[in-house]
Formats: C-alpha cells, structure tokens, sequence
C-alpha cells in the first residue's frame, strides 16, 4: 500500500476529524480519507456529479463506519485530487479501479451515489472479481428510465441556482416535500423571512437512502422491502460502457 497519512493523527471517531489522505495513481495523486475499523472488506463511497469529499454527510458515513472500514475519495481533477477530470464514465471507473488497487485491495463493496452509480456499475461489469457487494443510490442504469433526461435537467437547475445565487447542489440533490392539499395559500407579504408551515416547506430535504438497491455481486438484488431476485445478465460483459448490464427491477 502506497497511501501516506497527511496527519499522524490516532484512528478518527467522526468523519468531520478524519484526516485527508493521499495516494499516488500513475504519478497523480487522489485525496481520500478512511473511517471506520481497519479490518475487514472496505467499503468504498462513489460521489455524486461534481462531489468533493466534505460533500458526504458525517451522520451518514458515521453511521456506516461503526462496524466497517470506509473510504472516500476525490475523482481525478476534482476537489484535492491532481490531475484532469475524465470525460466519460469508463474512464473514471478505470481510475477508480486503480485507486482501489493502489491502496492494496483486491476486494471491495462498493456504494455508488447518482454519478457514482454509473462508475459502479462499470466497475462491476469489467472487474466482477474486485466487487463483493454494490448498493447503488439514486442512479439507474444506461438507457433507463429518466436517464436521457439528466442532461438537460443539470443545465436547467444550474441555471436556476446561477440565478439564485444558490449551490447547484440546493436543486439538484435535494427534494422539497409537497403536501396536495389544493392550490397553496400565496404568503403575506412581509420583509421577514417565512416562518412556521412555509419555512418546512422551503427547507431542503435530503433524498431517504432507503431507496437504495444492494446488489450481491453476481446479480443477487436485494430491494429495499427485503426481496431480492436475481439476474441471468448479471455476468455478462456490458455492450454499454456505461451500465453493468444488470436487470435492477
């Protein structure tokens, strides 16, 4: 393992005091930090679109890191990693396969969230060996529903945040919760910020992980209700370098 510590700090309790990391790839370094028991399978968290490794909720990775190793990490030419962003998919699925091999592993389970979750999927397509466990959040697989659309959707919410003077981030990752109980009230006007039932309903509120789906690498999909089934496509070499060919019902 090549890793070097940018802090000799004792092992972290929380991912907000967890150290920034480094490792070299091909002579480019990619910023990483760890969490969680030395032992053990790790468990590797693929960020969304533009995801910088503060973008991780602590509660969540906290949460995960309390009975296993994990690790996340910066995508080439993203936040503290060097080097220049990628252009496809496949290929951030390959610097994320050498990642994972430059820190000694040679299994993993992997967490794709959104764009994560199509570096996953090929991730498990072209090296099934290295992947145990797949959880993919808030993604689908190319060609699925809505996937077309998610072009046009980033350059729309961009905008609008532009502006807005909002992160992108404030309508891209997060819903508002809506209530159908007729047309809505329109607010007095006041020079005071909302409060009470309007102020609920503008606060963002972030995506309920529970709509993962857990796939046990070859094609076992665990839904969230507790089913699973499996695919008979689940071992065959992707056509789509963008999806591992799974049937994720």
């Amino acid at each position: 393992m090549s890793a070097s510590s940018s802090s000799p700090t004792p092992t972290p309790s929380s991912y907000k005091n967890a150290p920034t990391r480094s490792v070299s790839v091909q002579g480019v370094n990619f910023a990483y930090r760890q969490l969680g028991p030395e032992d053990g399978v790790p468990l590797i968290l693929l960020n969304h679109l533009s995801a910088v490794l503060d973008n991780w909720d602590p509660r969540v990775v906290d949460g995960l890191a309390a009975r296993r190793r994990v690790i996340t990490y910066d995508n080439r030419g993203v936040g503290a990693s060097g080097g220049s962003t990628p252009a496809t998919i496949g290929a951030m699925a390959r610097d994320t396969v050498l990642f994972i091999r430059a820190l000694g592993f040679d299994q993993v389970d992997l967490l794709g969230l959104s764009m994560g979750g199509f570096i996953a999927q090929v991730i498990a397509a072209e090296e099934p060996d290295l992947v145990r466990q797949l959880i993919l959040a808030g993604t689908g697989p190319a060609g699925g529903p809505g996937i077309d659309k998610v072009t046009s959707v980033t350059v729309q919410d961009t905008l609008k945040a532009t502006l807005r003077r909002k992160d992108p981030k404030h309508y891209l990752f997060f819903t508002r919760p809506r209530v159908d109980n007729g047309p809505r009230p329109r607010p007095a006007r006041t020079a005071h910020r909302p409060q009470g039932h309007w102020a609920a309903a503008l606060t963002p509120t972030p995506i309920p992980m529970t709509t993962a789906l857990q796939v046990t690498w070859p094609g076992r999909v665990v839904r969230p209700d507790g089913s699973s089934s499996f695919s008979r496509t689940a071992n065959r070499p992707a056509r789509d370098s963008r999806s591992c060919g799974c049937r994720v019902r």
